[in-house]
C-alpha cells in the first residue's frame, strides 16, 4: 500500500477503503483513498478587497462608559408620574381568551421600558398607568403574525394590568474612584485607555476576519 501510494504519488487525508478483491488468477485488489481535492485557480493575484478601518471614535468609548455607567447605577423608588423609557416597573398582569383564563396570572413582573421586549400595547398601556392603576385592553393576534408566539396567532386576548411601582435608574458621577472600582484603572484617562484598546482590538479582528472572507469569496468566483 505505502509503494503504491508513492509510485502514484498520492498524498492521503484519510484512512484507505477496500471496495473489491479478486483472488484468480492472482491476487488483486481495488483501494479507495481519500485526497484534497484539485482546485484550478483563476485570477487570484487580481482580487482585491476594501480595507476595513479599525479607528475607534468618542462615540465608541461613550458607548461603553455609558454601559459601564448604568451597571453600577442603583434604582430608586419615584412617585407622582407615569413610568418613562429607562424605568423600571412592577406588573401584576392577567390574560384571558374571552371568560377563561388564557395563562397563569403574573405577579410582580420587574422589567425595564426600552430593554425588556415588551409587547407594543402592553409598553403603552403600561406608560398610561401611575402606581396604583389597574386598566384592561385587548389584542387581537393575527394567524400570519411571525413576530407573535405561535400559540397566540389568531387569538383575542384580554390583559387586565397593575402597576404596582415604579423606579428610577440612579446613575454615579464618574470619577477616578469609579474607574478604580469597575476596571481596576487607577485615573478616568486610564480607563478610557483601556477602553479604547479592547475596542480596537475587537474591531481588528472582526475586520481581519471580514477580509478573509471577502478573499475566500472573490477567489471562489474566479475559480
Amino acid at each position: 500500500y505505502q509503494q503504491a501510494l508513492k509510485d502514484e504519488d498520492i498524498n492521503p487525508v484519510g484512512d484507505p477503503e477496500l471496495s473489491s478483491m479478486e483472488l484468480e488468477p492472482t491476487l488483486s485488489f481495488v483501494v479507495d483513498v481519500p485526497v484534497y481535492p484539485e482546485i484550478e485557480l483563476g485570477d487570484y493575484k487580481a482580487v482585491r478587497v476594501e480595507p476595513v478601518d479599525a479607528a475607534v471614535t468618542d462615540e465608541d468609548i461613550q458607548e461603553v462608559l455609558d454601559r459601564l455607567q448604568k451597571q453600577k447605577g442603583e434604582w430608586k423608588d419615584v412617585e407622582g408620574r407615569k413610568p418613562v423609557e429607562g424605568d423600571q416597573v412592577t406588573i401584576d398582569y392577567t390574560v384571558h381568551e374571552g371568560d377563561e383564563e388564557f395563562q397563569e396570572p403574573v405577579t410582580d413582573a420587574e422589567w425595564v421600558l426600552g430593554e425588556t421586549n415588551l409587547l407594543e400595547q402592553l409598553r403603552e398601556k403600561i406608560e398610561e398607568l401611575e402606581p396604583g392603576q389597574t386598566d384592561e385592553f385587548e389584542v387581537f393576534f393575527e394567524e400570519g403574525d411571525e413576530s407573535a408566539d405561535p400559540k397566540i396567532r389568531g387569538k383575542q386576548l384580554k390583559y387586565s394590568v397593575t402597576l404596582k411601582g415604579v423606579k428610577e435608574r440612579e446613575l454615579p458621577e464618574w470619577s477616578d474612584e469609579l474607574a478604580k472600582e469597575i476596571a481596576g484603572a487607577e485615573t478616568m484617562d486610564e480607563l478610557r485607555e483601556q477602553i479604547n484598546a479592547d475596542i480596537h482590538q475587537g474591531k481588528t479582528g472582526d475586520g481581519r476576519q471580514g477580509v478573509i472572507n471577502d478573499i475566500v469569496e472573490k477567489v471562489a468566483e474566479t475559480t
